[in-house]
This record gives C-alpha cells, structure tokens and sequence, in this order.
C-alpha cells in the first residue's frame, strides 16, 4: 500500500479487535470469516501450495488459509507481522517479513498461490497499482493463481444503490455502521484524496487488461453478497501460463 497508509495501518496494529485492525468493523467479524472459504475456493488452494498474502494485517485470513497448504507467508507493517506471530505460534509456521511491499527487495523464491485483499485501493494511483500488481505477479510460479481480492468498484456500487433492494440495503447497512463505530475508532480506512479510494469500470478492466498484456489470464469475478463488502467490490483473478 502507499506509504501513508501503510504507516496508518501500522499505527492501528494495536488495535483489540483483530477484525478493526485489519480494516473492517466490528460487526463485520462474521462476515469476515467467510472470506476465507471464498479466497480459498477461488485460487483454489491445496496442500502443495505455498501460500504469498500481501498485506497480511494480524493474519485474520492469513492464519486459518495456513492449514490449508503446505506453506504460508505474509508482508505487512512490523507491528502487524507482530501482532500476527503473536496470535498465532503455531502449530502451523507462518513466515512473516516486515516491510512495505513498494519498497521491500522481492523474496528470494516464487509461490504457487498469491493474494492480496482490501488493500490495493489504499495505493496512491492506479499507476502505483499496476506497478505493485506487475511486481506481485513476477513471484508467481508458471500455472499459478494470484487473487486481487475485494476491489470497490464505483460504477458497481453506483448500479446496486440505483435499485430498491440496494437502497434498502444501504440503509440497514449504514445503521449497523453508526452504531458500531463509536466503539471501532477511526478504522477501517482513511480519508485523503490522494488515494485511490475507489476504483471504476474501467479502472478494474484496465488491471485486467494489463495483467492480459504481461502475459497471463484475467478473470473479473463477482464477490458473494455476504462478505463484508459483497454488493460493492469485485476480485480479479489473475492466472500464469505454463512453461
């Protein structure tokens, strides 16, 4: 993520709730768990893997997909690489390095499997994001699968609020929001209109493109409606070719 927000996710490592410090609300905690299964189902992660989440927060989808392959990893802020070891000891390692992917050199190994989830949004430009995707995606072994999860799409949004049930949504959603947030502080998010903030249309089928462009398959993939933010954000799934 951009600079600033890596340092404002950092500074909200110490967070109590786990669900708040990596970027949702409270109530949102059980929604939370059933990214698991759909991040598990879409780059359909199996016990040979060796599992890349960048921009792993405190390992809330980090930790349960850990059981699920033979190795797992994650980059993010040190306090929240901190936070994760310290939730979780194993069983199960999980490798963790501190750093901000922008800045920090590649690992020194590819993976089978790579995601990265709410957090690309965060980046300053889309031309940042095409250069961290375009980074990501040189880790990736030949026949692997990189997911960029939970994109906000403005254009999507914008169409479900245009219609009753969207409306009615929004409404129980915003309640459910207000009376949260008095309890979740100023996370998740930030405000500032350097950010990306949101994507459109033609900013996610752009991604795609370029992904198509460098050489693998795109896929632009709908959310179920019961993840956190299912009825606004979509996920693009991006595939290697063979060697």
């Amino acid at each position: 993520m951009s600079r600033m927000s890596y340092e404002h996710y950092g500074r909200g490592a110490g967070h109590a709730n786990p669900t708040v410090a990596g970027g949702r609300y409270a109530y949102q905690a059980q929604s939370e768990r059933l990214i698991v299964l759909d991040v598990a189902s879409k780059l359909e992660l199996c016990p040979a893997d060796d599992l890349l989440e960048i921009g792993c927060g405190p390992g809330n989808l980090l930790i349960p997909l850990s059981f699920l392959c033979q190795s797992a990893t994650g980059i993010d802020h040190p306090d929240l690489v901190r936070r994760l070891s310290e939730r979780f000891a194993g069983p199960r390692q999980i490798a963790v390095m501190p750093g901000n992917f922008l800045d920090v050199q590649p690992p020194e190994r590819s993976y089978s499997k790579i995601f990265m989830y709410a957090m690309l949004h965060y980046l300053s430009s889309i031309e940042e994001v095409l250069a961290f995707v375009g980074k990501a995606a040189g880790l990736l072994r030949p026949g692997g699968r990189m997911l960029l999860g939970d994109l906000p799409n403005a254009d999507h949004k914008r169409r479900f609020l245009a219609t009753r049930a969207g409306r009615d949504f929004d409404d129980t959603w915003r309640a459910d929001r207000d009376r949260a947030a008095p309890a979740d502080g100023d996370f998740p998010g930030e405000d500032d209109d350097r950010l990306v903030g949101a994507f459109d249309d033609a900013g996610i089928a752009r991604i795609a493109l370029e992904m198509r462009a460098a050489g693998f398959e795109s896929y632009i993939l709908e959310q179920p409606a019961d993840l956190p933010f299912g009825h606004t954000r979509e996920d693009i799934l991006v595939v290697a070719g063979q060697q």
